[in-house]
């Protein structure tokens, strides 16, 4: 457990009360202990520790960032009411799920990066683009730039509507080119003339779809998710 006597020795304040900063990084902390105490600490790093609750840090609302990477944090819900969080580094957490990491920090109206994962990592299922509207004031997450990734977010859904295309014109083309050895001319022209115009009906009908799918993403509040 971190005492009052450690916070002393390695902030080299004598009051608790003056602690501005703090960095207890590896070694082999379980609790935060007295650091409740420490009411106008503004940065702490805890990084590769063993502790699992950050409830001690729950009312010291001068917190402007926090670094709990490689601990065993399983909830966020001790910062939900530091509004003036702006940096949170939380990966190598065992934090349940995607919900449970945002949930509590939807009203932290200062957030500006988040970690909770390696880009790379494939735990979480991610859209950005919620994310980023639950979080609106975040420019950073999981050390990538918000641009960046709501750039890559649409270019992955553009290029899922063009796969969605193909998928549904190859069939019809591969009946086309079977037909000559299984119809006569006559009515190989009009099977051939009725599948154009379902492939024509398939583009005007994926085209609405990019249209309506724009246009969704426009109203749709995703903040509603994660009300109550």
């Amino acid at each position: 457990m971190l005492s009052s006597k450690d916070i002393k020795k390695l902030s080299g304040e004598y009051d608790l009360g003056q602690v501005r900063r703090l960095v207890v990084n590896a070694r082999n902390i379980h609790s935060l202990g007295s650091i409740n105490q420490c009411k106008t600490l503004q940065h702490i790093s805890f990084r590769n520790n063993k502790v699992d609750s950050l409830e001690s840090l729950s009312a010291l609302t001068m917190l402007e960032s926090i670094d709990a990477t490689a601990n065993r944090i399983t909830s966020l819900s001790p910062l939900q009411k530091l509004e003036n969080l702006k940096q949170l580094y939380i990966s190598s957490n065992p934090l349940p799920s995607l919900d449970q990491i945002l949930s509590p920090l939807k009203q932290l109206k200062s957030l500006q990066r988040l970690d909770f994962c390696d880009p790379n990592d494939e735990d979480y299922e991610m859209d950005h683009k919620m994310i980023f509207a639950v979080l609106p004031r975040l420019t950073v997450l999981n050390g990538q730039r918000k641009e960046f990734l709501l750039l890559a977010n649409e270019d992955d859904e553009d290029e899922d509507l063009h796969e969605l295309s193909q998928d549904l014109e190859l069939p019809i083309k591969q009946m086309d080119s079977n037909l000559p050895r299984l119809l006569d001319n006559k009515v190989q022209t009009e099977v051939k003339r009725r599948f154009e115009e379902v492939l024509s009906e398939v583009d005007d009908l994926m085209g609405e779809l990019e249209e309506e799918i724009h246009r969704k993403r426009k109203e749709f509040n995703y903040e509603d998710m994660f009300q109550g």
